[in-house]
């Protein structure tokens, strides 16, 4: 009684957390004019290193936005890409693009964007990822929340292309639920995270809290380490993008070998964050998952009959609470269809979020785009 007393409290914590996420998720944004935030300047930076497969799609689906030619500019930093990246971005010959060469000394995606913020002419930055497509009303979409002067940054949703896979489904729908943990964060004010595929802020905000310095060993977090300097500079200056238009599309990754080498990077800048709300909340999601699979274990070699009605209930509260959580968000962007995957997806979870925990509490090395990193 004991133990199955432990689970179900633990089970309900973890519903309440879910419908708390949710309850956040389901509040409505600020509302901005549509008519004046095309007056707004801004300069999109994208740091490429062998991007070449992915430029040129990335690119395009920026220019075509419609936004005045005039008032945005595109900067592409290459960071010393040993493919044709550079040789893309020029052959598109766009009149409001331009292609930067990272220098000889520099190297990695926090150098190549503080390069590119530095040669920006504009006051807003947008940033996104080379592998990205954007729609043709993303650069309004988050120029209008500029349009109120407390404002200094912005992040939005990142999702994966679509394909018809498990391992698609589940990047899909892991990725959905972080972009509800995101929207959560920022306007409980409790924790903040961002993602830099579909990230915006002031330059002057940049160059005040002096960007990336302090973390430029870590190769990863140029997004959450920048968000949570600004948060601290400009208390209550950072807004969620809810429109579906500012949506970012990204590359899947196509193995499950390369999704792990993702989110050992992703993982592995957990650690370096010091806020006690987000270290509480992923700690207690990753110390109910061990529990689950501990004692589902533990149930089996014991043989023990109670044990394995205790796990068993635990398990079905938290499938039932993802499935609802889950649901509610796929229907949102319209790829309800992902439910279908959802049991593997379910199950693969728990291997997911242990070893992520375990990175996370022992980061070490990874390979990133060729090169080793921290």
């Amino acid at each position: 009684m004991i133990i199955f007393g432990i689970i179900i409290f633990s089970g309900f914590v973890y519903v309440f957390i879910l419908y708390w996420i949710y309850l956040y998720w389901n509040t409505p944004m600020d509302k901005y004019s549509q008519n004046t935030a095309s007056k707004i300047d801004v300069s999109i930076v994208i740091a490429a290193r062998n991007e070449e497969q992915n430029i040129e799609a990335c690119l395009l689906s920026i220019i075509v936005n419609e936004y005045k030619k005039d008032n945005f500019e595109i900067i592409v930093v290459d960071d010393h890409s040993t493919d044709n990246t550079k040789e893309c971005i020029i052959s598109l010959n766009a009149p409001n693009v331009r292609v930067l060469s990272l220098p000889e000394l520099l190297q990695g995606k926090k150098a190549a964007l503080s390069y590119g913020i530095a040669a920006a002419n504009h006051p807003i930055i947008i940033t996104t990822d080379a592998d990205c497509k954007v729609s043709r009303h993303w650069i309004h979409a988050h120029a209008k929340a500029y349009q109120n002067d407390i404002v200094q940054m912005c992040t939005s949703v990142v999702l994966p292309e679509e394909s018809p896979s498990i391992l698609n489904a589940f990047q899909f729908l892991d990725m959905v639920a972080t972009m509800a943990t995101t929207k959560a964060g920022i306007l409980s004010q409790q924790y903040y995270l961002a993602n830099g595929a579909n990230l915006s802020f002031r330059k002057e905000a940049f160059m005040k809290t002096s960007g990336y310095v302090g973390n430029e060993k870590i190769a990863s977090g140029d997004d959450i380490f920048l968000i949570n300097k600004i948060v601290k500079a400009y208390p209550g200056s950072i807004r969620f993008i809810s429109d579906q238009a500012a949506i970012a599309i990204t590359k899947p990754e196509k193995s499950w070998d390369s999704l792990w080498y993702q989110r050992i990077r992703w993982a592995s800048k957990s650690s370096k964050t010091n806020n006690l709300t987000l270290m509480a909340l992923q700690g207690y999601i990753f110390l109910y998952s061990c529990l689950l699979v501990i004692g589902c274990i533990t149930s089996i070699l014991l043989i023990s009959a109670s044990l394995v009605f205790s796990i068993l209930t635990g398990i079905l509260l938290k499938y039932t609470a993802d499935y609802f959580f889950l649901q509610r968000l796929s229907i949102h962007y319209g790829r309800q269809f992902k439910l279908s995957y959802f049991i593997p997806s379910f199950f693969i979870y728990f291997f997911h979020i242990i070893a992520s925990g375990i990175v996370a509490l022992f980061p070490g090395n990874y390979k990133w785009k060729g090169r080793s990193v921290t």
